[in-house]
């Protein structure tokens, strides 16, 4: 299916794409040998799936949501659903171990949800990118290669969801604690207030290119548009009216990477009713008219 032109991949089309043995059900796991293999995604695509990836060894460098995220030893990156994915570079011998799995699966597994601190970094809507010790990164290793083996093995059905679904548990808790001490300066609690926030980024995620209103925001969250401005303002440091456009931008600047399509097409694709609408939008927030972008970005995303 698609989206805004950038190609939504199912995990279990990256698997038949990269010519993989299916694991179990919205679970896999990869290993160096595979993960090479992510060099066939020569275009961005968005997953509709989370992805933890450890580095062990060489250097990757991902395009995520148009930043530029290097991965190297002992580097840990978790990448949500609707990311705008694409890899830039990857050394030849580069030593990885990665994990996808669908918000089904993480929501039967065995972790407690309302542990706010342990899964405090699936909420976040930053890319989330932190660095582990080598020790830590050796045992957690160690977790997702017993995990690998217990997905990979059907010969053995007895308990066998529920001891794959306790080891994943197991090596999410180890990767939030480390976490938690790269970011023990800031607070993990998911608060009222951040509860809300979350709520509103992902409805906003979903709708910005139908829904710019930002009553129609409040009114689906049971609040006053003052009252969810307020709280925005807050938490990310900008209104709700501000994070709607920021939401139309950047989308806007993804597409207009994409020299297949005609500026027009895209005005259509975003919910303008007319080109010089989104001429307008776009030149008040950037400074250069749709066009002049295009001509002066280095079209990195799509090269």
């Amino acid at each position: 299916m698609k989206e805004s032109n950038i190609e939504i991949y199912s995990l279990n089309d990256v698997i038949r794409i990269m010519g993989m043995n299916h694991q179990s059900e919205g679970l896999h796991i990869y290993t160096d040998a595979e993960i090479v293999q992510w060099r066939k995604f020569q275009k961005p695509y968005r997953p509709d799936y989370y992805t933890i990836l450890i580095t062990a060894a060489g250097k990757v460098s991902y395009q995520l949501n148009m930043s530029c995220f290097p991965a190297q030893t002992n580097s840990v990156i978790i990448i949500s659903p609707s990311t705008v994915v694409q890899v830039v570079e990857m050394d030849e011998d580069v030593e990885m171990f990665a994990l996808s799995f669908t918000t089904d699966f993480f929501r039967n597994s065995a972790m407690d949800k309302n542990n706010f601190n342990a899964i405090a970094f699936f909420a976040s809507k930053e890319i989330v990118n932190f660095q582990i010790e080598a020790g830590e990164r050796e045992d957690i290793i160690s977790l997702i290669k017993q995990l690998k083996k217990l997905n990979s093995d059907r010969t053995s059905s007895l308990f066998r969801a529920e001891i794959i679904q306790h080891t994943f548990s197991s090596m999410i808790y180890r990767i939030a604690a480390q976490f938690k001490i790269a970011t023990q300066h800031t607070s993990l609690q998911i608060k009222r207030k951040e509860e809300m926030a979350l709520r509103f980024f992902n409805l906003l995620k979903e709708n910005f290119n139908a829904q710019r209103k930002v009553s129609y925001y409040a009114n689906a969250l049971f609040i006053t548009p003052g009252h969810l401005t307020k709280t925005l303002k807050e938490v990310s440091g900008k209104t709700a009216r501000g994070l709607i456009d920021d939401a139309i931008l950047f989308e806007a600047r993804v597409l207009l990477s994409n020299s297949k399509l005609s500026i027009s097409q895209i005005a259509i694709i975003l919910g303008f009713s007319e080109q010089s609408i989104l001429g307008k939008f776009f030149k008040k927030l950037t400074g250069l008219s749709p066009t002049d972008y295009r001509k002066s970005n280095n079209n990195l995303l799509f090269n």
